[in-house]
Order: C-alpha cells, then structure tokens, then sequence
C-alpha cells in the first residue's frame, strides 16, 4: 500500500513498514516502561500540564499493553505521576480489543490514571499523501489516500465498545476517515442506543461543512491540533487545491457549530508545548510571525477559546468537567502559574511567556 514502505536508496521508513524493527526489539520490563513514563510526565509538568490524553497501549514498542497499564498503576500506588492520565487505549487489530473487553477495562476506571476512549488509526497523514480523502490529490488521478480499517471493520470495533460503554477516539485526518467514522459511531447508536458516549475524531483537518454538520448533530468531538498549522499551511494547497484549502484546521467554524474542541499537539511528532499551541490557535502563524495577518484568518480563534480548548473543553473530553478543568471550590488544585498575564499581552508573545510552576492536586510538579 502507498506510504507502507523503505526506500532503498535513501533507508526511510514511511508508515507501517516501521513495524519490521519490531521484531528485533528486546521486550521492555516492567521498571524500563515506568522509567520512560516518569521522564514523560517530568517534561509534561515542566509545559505546565496537569492532566493529558495519551495513547501509550502501542506507543512503547518493545512493551506489551498490559505492561503498560501496569507500569502506570505502580507509578499510581506509589505516588510517582505528576501528570494526571486519560489513556487512549490504542488497539491495532479487533480481536485484541475483545481480549480488553473481556478481562473488564472500561473508559473512567481510575484515579490519577484513568481508562479512556478506545483509540483507533484510520488513515495516514497529509504530507505522505495517506490521508483518507474523498476525492483524489491535486495532481493525482487515483491517489486518494489510505484507509487503515474498512467500514465493516470500524463498524465491529464502534459496535463492541458502545455496547459496552467505552468511548471511542479515532485518528482521521481525511474527510473519507470521518466520513466512516461518523457512519461508524451513527451504526453503533442505531445498535446500541445511547446518549453522552462523547466519542471524537482525532486531527479532523481536512473537514468539509457537510462533515462538520454531521459532527455537530451527534456531539462528536474534534480533537485538534493547532501546531500543525506551522507545518502544513506550506503544504495543504498543494495537496488539495486552494478552494478546499479554504474548509481545512476549521477550529473556529467548529466553535460556532458547538463542537466541543480539544486542545493537543500530537506529541512526539510536534511539540506539546503549550504556549506554543495557543500561539499557534489564535494567530495562525509559524513562529517568526509569518504570514502576516495569518494562514486562513478566518479561522483564528480568541485567546479565550483558546484556553478553553486546554483546559474545561480537555476536561470535558474525559468525563470530569465536574472536577477539573477551572479554579473552583470543591474542584481539583490544578493549576499553573505563567510567568505573564496571556489574555492582555499582544498574541504574537503568547510563545514566549514561561511556566513558573505546575501545580497538581495542590503539589507542586514543576517550579522554575
């Protein structure tokens, strides 16, 4: 398939084909996963993040998913993570997800570590050209991107885990991705009837209004990602043309339609920066300012919308807009403490302004 591939001339590793050094790898212990995910969660704190979602099933290669559930509980029991957890419980094949099932996970177990939504990939990205599209590339008769799962199959994966009240969170970064995904979760609800599942779509960037529309109508959530901006506003047009262009990174028409919109960064493959990523939402600009005014400027967002996007629209997201998520009494003493006031300093700053401490349940994660 286009993008699962090495090339021999260069040794890149494009897509799925990483999973060939897979097998060479040495199985991680227990205390090797815990180890890798305190160095995590440090850095978290130091971004000023209380509580992140995160797809660490399969994100560890050499580590077995009940590893990683486990090294997480031990971190827990011994009071070791600075960092809240939402996992996204990425599975790559149906049967894996049954096992899960089966031996009792459900979205909302735990405290300080908690069982999220399902996740699953169903397409690839916008710079390989794998992006599920419904129609083909600009400048390709028949490249329309890659779809990881058939509709038959999402349909099985969305069926089990509204059937047992697990949340579902689905990579789709193509308009044919959500297209399935939307008739996926629309499935499941015929099947299963259910109110409040709050499933999403992870990215939803390259969206159309009929897309949007569908998302609005069944509470479906945008997981979005403002720091791609800096990335792909050098390539969008040229994979999909100007006037689809003009729909895509729709953060604000999602505002206005009430689509609940979560703030993330994709970590690792860009910055979880926080300051950075509202930069990013409210100017849509790259870093050195550039374009002046921003890239597609009618989707900026207010540095409000922005905050919220990180914080009570994330708690939303994860069912504990109850506890966490604003400066309450009786909520949760999460908090961070910026060295600047970012709602009356000029937007083009917002990326400079430094974390001066990380609270997390009134301790102290992260002071500089």
């Amino acid at each position: 398939m286009l993008g699962n591939r090495i090339h021999p001339a260069t040794g890149e590793v494009d897509e799925a084909a990483v999973k060939l050094f897979y097998k060479v790898m040495d199985e991680c212990t227990v205390e090797e996963v815990e180890a890798l995910l305190k160095f995590g969660m440090n850095k978290l704190a130091e971004c000023g993040i209380t509580c992140c979602q995160t797809d660490d099933l399969k994100g560890i290669p050499a580590a077995p998913w009940r590893t990683v559930i486990q090294a997480y509980r031990n971190l827990e029991a011994r009071g070791e993570m600075p960092v809240r957890i939402y996992e996204q419980c990425l599975f790559l094949h149906y049967p894996e997800f049954e096992e899960f099932v089966g031996e009792g996970y459900r979205t909302g177990q735990g405290d300080v570590f908690k069982i999220g939504p399902l996740k699953l990939l169903l397409d690839g990205s916008l710079g390989a050209k794998t992006a599920a599209l419904t129609k083909p590339y600009l400048g390709s008769e028949d490249n329309y991107g890659l779809l990881v799962i058939s509709q038959a199959e999402m349909n099985q994966f969305a069926a089990l885990a509204q059937k047992e009240n697990i949340q579902i969170a689905v990579h789709c970064i193509g308009d044919k991705a959500m297209e399935v995904t939307l008739e996926a979760f629309e499935a499941a609800n015929r099947q299963h009837p259910g109110t409040d599942r709050r499933h999403g779509i992870v990215h939803a960037q390259l969206t159309t209004r009929s897309s949007l529309d569908r998302m609005a109508k069944d509470d479906v959530i945008a997981y979005i990602q403002p720091v791609f901006v800096a990335t792909d506003m050098d390539i969008t047009e040229a994979r999909v043309g100007k006037e689809w262009m003009q729909e895509t990174y729709a953060w604000k028409t999602m505002n206005d339609l009430g689509i609940l919109t979560v703030g993330g960064s994709d970590a690792p493959v860009e910055s979880f920066d926080v300051m950075d990523n509202l930069y990013f939402a409210v100017t849509r600009q790259k870093l050195n300012g550039t374009p002046e005014g921003g890239w597609l400027p009618h989707e900026k967002v207010s540095v409000q919308e922005a905050v919220e996007m990180f914080t009570t629209h994330g708690a939303k997201a994860c069912f504990q807009e109850d506890c966490l998520g604003r400066l309450k009494e009786g909520y949760q003493a999460d908090m961070v403490i910026d060295a600047e006031d970012i709602f009356v300093i000029p937007a083009e700053r917002i990326k400079d302004v430094a974390i001066c401490e990380t609270i997390m349940g009134g301790k102290t994660t992260f002071h500089r």
